[in-house]
């Protein structure tokens, strides 16, 4: 899955670099040893004091075959500097790695746009009210209602050579449009907790995981 995420993330990085920046990350420790080890590995708890996490990164670095800046290590003074909200007294250091920023909705109108230049069908306000098969059973279309007036649905044919389920947590549901009600659920959706904190307590240039 890592090895994915490097490729996906130089194919961005590559076809569009207006849209995308690479981002420094800051891992700070404030302690030599870390009880409970992180990812319940015990060996992890002495990465700190042993230097295991700045190699961590360098293999982070090897494995995406060096395409992103290279990750280095601040002191508790750097720290403190570029994150004023640290207790920088009680800092050993931070590893700094860096990770690909992209604007998601800017890519998104780009992939319509182009698509729509090749002479792709591109329709916003729209739903797939069932998929269509041809005699042999492979995929061919769908039909597809139009959303953008409530009071007066309309649906049309949209013939494809392939279909992309690009449902997220909605693609169980998406499935059951052409594989039926019976089908057996594959994702396994998970929920997390986004803290929208103020300017100061991190620079627009650096983000942070703790």
């Amino acid at each position: 899955m890592v090895l994915g995420c490097f490729r996906e993330r130089t194919y961005m990085m590559t076809m569009n670099p207006h849209l995308t920046h690479w981002m420094p990350i800051a891992v700070p420790l404030d302690k030599w040893i870390i009880w409970p080890p992180p990812f319940d590995y015990p060996p992890a708890a002495l990465g700190p004091c042993t230097g295991l996490f700045v190699l961590f990164f360098k293999f982070y670095d090897a494995m995406g075959l060096w395409a992103a800046p290279s990750s280095y290590v601040m002191t508790s003074g750097q720290a403190q500097h570029q994150f004023p909200q640290l207790d920088g007294p009680n800092m050993k250091y931070v590893s700094v790695f860096y990770e690909g920023v992209h604007n998601d909705a800017r890519t998104n109108l780009a992939i319509a746009l182009t698509a729509a230049m090749h002479g792709a069908c591109v329709t916003n306000y729209t739903g797939l009210r069932e998929v269509v098969f041809n005699k042999d059973g492979v995929a061919t279309g769908g039909i597809v209602s139009d959303l953008s007036n409530p009071g007066k649905t309309e649906s049309f044919p949209v013939k494809a050579k392939k279909i992309i389920y690009a449902g997220g947590p909605f693609t169980d549901q998406l499935r059951q449009k052409s594989e039926g009600p019976a089908t057996t659920e594959v994702v396994n959706a998970s929920g997390g907790t986004h803290i929208v904190l103020p300017p100061y307590y991190c620079p627009r240039q650096m983000g942070m995981v703790d």
